[in-house]
């Protein structure tokens, strides 16, 4: 497992993308040295990382950009973020939902989270969606 801190605040939401995709490379290009595997690796996100793991998953454009367009084998979000940027296809990955993207897991208590899941299953994307509810633990989604 690698850890990589993102600028966030005060940067672009697709600088911030795009960092984690760089980031995403490195890892990717040097997972043998660690004992990985590039081609079995995967993003996970919390919180404000959250959307930034699935962009990375969804929208092709930024491993794409590395030399790396099918490289996310698999990605993980919890505790999205509600949106609130203008230009909601910059950074939410609701606007990138393909059948063909990699397997998702998704949990928290956000309801972007349930509507995501099912936009994916609608086009016979892979997701597993485990939302908190505040008053019965957990429940599937």
């Amino acid at each position: 497992m690698v850890s990589a801190g993102l600028r966030m605040a005060g940067t672009p939401p697709r600088a911030v993308v795009a960092d984690a995709g760089l980031a995403t490379a490195w890892v990717a290009a040097r997972a043998q040295t660690f004992g990985g595997d590039a081609a079995r690796l995967g993003v996970l996100g919390l919180g404000a990382s959250a959307d930034v793991a699935l962009m990375l998953a969804l929208d092709r454009r930024y491993m794409a950009a590395r030399g790396w367009p099918d490289l996310i084998r698999a990605a993980g979000a919890m505790d999205r973020p509600a949106a609130s940027a203008r230009d909601l296809t910059a950074t939410r990955p609701e606007a990138y939902v393909r059948s063909g993207g990699p397997p998702l897991w998704l949990g928290g208590r956000d309801p972007a989270s349930v509507m995501l899941a099912r936009r994916i299953e609608a086009v016979g994307g892979q997701v597993q969606s485990l939302v908190r509810s505040d008053d019965a633990g957990l429940t599937q989604a």
